[in-house]
């Protein structure tokens, strides 16, 4: 397949800067709060959503144990809203859920979107005995395979990295926001988001508990990532910010040097996936060059295997940088957020973004005094301290304060209201994180340790709408 083929996965749009969120937040059983929620919770979960909103449809996936079908078992629902498809999913944890919110480009109705979804989400919650947690990550469970949806997907990517730790992503929850943009400037938006990502995290941070501990982060679903590029598992740069972008091919350049993980076949009449195993081909050695390969099967036979043009799509769902394109939905995806406390959070996040990007002339110009290197560095630093750290030789809340002004006047009059939030934050140098560190400090005298601990940090860390 020729490397022009390749790059027509992508869609070629008109930019209309329309905006919308990836929301994941944490499903919590008061019940057995060491613990996700039990498959046949989540399905009670979803049963409850469908009997109360007959527009509903569920999606149902099989439950395989040791490679045999047990059941099928309601993972999403999806429905319609303004015409567009929204999908309300279990996504790959058990106490995950993650919503595809439709894009707008106002923020008012943006605004009353998600609110309306999410409200279906929180009432189907309540009806089963959960509740959503406003956190980046679960803060009591233990990281287990048990944790991961039983979806052949996951198995067989859990296969290509045999190591446990990277099991422990599975109680992780982001805000995640679409930006639409063009091919033609898909490299310059890459470039300024990512000399955005050490602001947002710094800003966003809310993943500081970890199996009942102080994790020692402000936004430990960050440096998750990076642990796991530490021990070898994950090439280098399929995660963080991984390079300077001067176009769309020089993405492709990037995109090649990956290599397969999965991907999918049709294999004696049923939909197969392809395990490319832990060997397996630069994305460039494989696709470009056309040259067929003997793989395994999911169901465990050998088949001689070309690349296909849907390769890409796998490909996009197995890099993880904080920021990527993301071809089905023709956008820039900023990944590097933790789940916030409310909508209006949640609403900052985007409306921060959009404006950047609206400004991006300004944006980039501020980002001209900073390599690479120290983008990247600063990054560490927010993930490790938040507003006290540092980027090149000033404080981040001092830089974060630069670049939420630019997007403030990169949006219109109307919708400056939604910044309040992220500006609260700077001003007062404290992200969601820093207040639940507070709370542990002053509330619960250094740490939960008992029932009633856990009853006041749930109580106050509920998601609001």
């Amino acid at each position: 397949m020729l490397k022009e083929e390749f790059r027509k996965g992508f869609k070629d749009i008109l930019v209309s800067r329309k905006f919308g969120p990836e929301v994941e937040g944490i499903l919590f059983d008061p019940k057995t709060p060491f613990d996700v929620p039990s498959v046949e919770r989540l399905a009670s979960f979803f049963d409850n959503i469908a009997m109360k909103h007959p527009n509903l449809s569920l999606v149902y996936e099989e439950l395989l144990i040791d490679n045999k079908v047990v059941c099928n078992f309601p993972t999403g629902a999806k429905m319609y809203l303004n015409n567009y498809e929204v999908d309300i999913t279990t996504d790959m944890s058990r106490c995950t859920f993650e919503i595809t919110v439709p894009p707008s480009s106002r923020m008012e109705k943006l605004e009353k979107n998600v609110k309306e979804i999410l409200e279906i989400v929180m009432k189907g919650a309540e009806d089963t005995g959960l509740m959503v947690l406003g956190l980046g990550c679960h803060p009591f469970a233990k990281r287990s395979f048990a944790n991961v949806m039983p979806k052949r997907r996951y198995k067989l990517m859990g296969m290509r990295y045999h190591e446990k730790e990277l099991l422990g992503l599975s109680i992780s929850a982001a805000s995640q926001v679409h930006v639409e943009i063009n091919n033609a400037e898909s490299g310059k938006i890459l470039n300024l988001l990512n000399g955005f990502v050490p602001v947002l995290i710094a800003s966003t941070s809310n993943s500081t508990i970890v199996e009942a501990e102080l994790s020692g982060y402000k936004a430990y679903r960050e440096i998750a990532w990076d642990e796991h590029t530490s021990k070898g598992s994950i090439e280098k740069e399929r995660i963080g910010i991984p390079r300077i972008f001067r176009n769309l091919d020089s993405y492709f350049d990037y995109l090649a040097d990956q290599r397969m993980i999965i991907s999918r076949r049709q294999f004696e009449g049923n939909s197969t996936y392809v395990l490319f195993g832990k060997e397996s081909p630069k994305v460039s050695e494989f696709t470009y060059t056309n040259q067929a390969r003997v793989y395994r099967m999911d169901n465990g036979k050998i088949a001689t295997v070309g690349p296909d043009i849907e390769d890409i799509r796998f490909l996009e769902s197995t890099i993880w940088p904080d920021v990527r394109l993301r071809s089905r939905f023709g956008t820039a995806e900023f990944r590097a957020c933790d789940f916030q406390p409310s909508t209006d959070e949640l609403l900052a996040i985007i409306s921060a973004l959009t404006g950047v990007v609206r400004n991006s002339e300004r944006a980039a110009h501020a980002l001209e005094d900073y390599n690479l290197d120290e983008i990247r560095l600063a990054r560490k630093s927010a993930i490790e301290e938040g507003f006290s750290g540092m980027i090149k030789d000033q404080k981040l809340s001092t830089f974060a304060r630069k670049m939420i002004h630019i997007a403030y006047d990169g949006l219109e009059k109307g919708e400056r209201r939604f910044l309040v939030p992220i500006l609260r934050n700077i001003e007062e140098a404290k992200s969601p994180a820093d207040r639940t560190r507070d709370f542990l400090r002053d509330e619960l005298k250094g740490g939960i340790r008992s029932a009633s601990d856990i009853g006041k940090f749930v109580d106050r860390h509920k998601f609001r709408i």
